[in-house]
C-alpha cells in the first residue's frame, strides 16, 4: 500500500469514533504465513471497511517437518505493532473477528 494511501486511511480512522478489525492467517503458496487486517469504521456519516495491513508473520517448522505455524502471540504482536505504531487508540476499538 502506497505511504499515501496509508496516511489517509490512517487519518479517516483516527477521526472515526469506533472501529473493528477482521483478521485473517493464512499460508500463501510458498508456505510463507501473512495476517491480513480488515478495519471498519464510520467516514462522512458512511460505514468503510478498508483493507489495514498485510504483513508477514515470523513461523516455525515442527519437528515432523508439518507446515510451517504460527502462533497467536505472532498474530497480536504482528496487530499490536501497527495499532500502536500509527497511533490508533484500542478504546475506540469495539470489536475484533478472526
Amino acid at each position: 500500500m502506497s505511504n499515501n494511501i496509508k496516511e489517509q486511511l490512517i487519518t479517516r480512522v483516527l477521526k472515526s469514533q469506533y472501529y473493528s478489525l477482521q483478521l485473517d492467517e493464512s499460508t500463501d503458496f510458498s508456505n510463507n504465513a501473512n495476517l491480513l487486517a480488515f478495519i471498519r469504521y464510520e467516514f462522512d456519516n458512511k460505514i468503510q471497511e478498508d483493507l489495514l495491513f498485510c504483513h508477514s508473520l515470523p513461523t516455525r517448522t515442527t519437528a515432523e517437518a508439518l507446515p510451517t505455524r504460527t502462533t497467536a502471540e505472532a498474530l497480536f504482536n504482528s496487530l499490536n505493532n501497527f495499532i500502536t505504531k500509527n497511533e490508533i487508540e484500542w478504546s475506540k476499538c469495539i470489536g475484533i473477528s478472526t
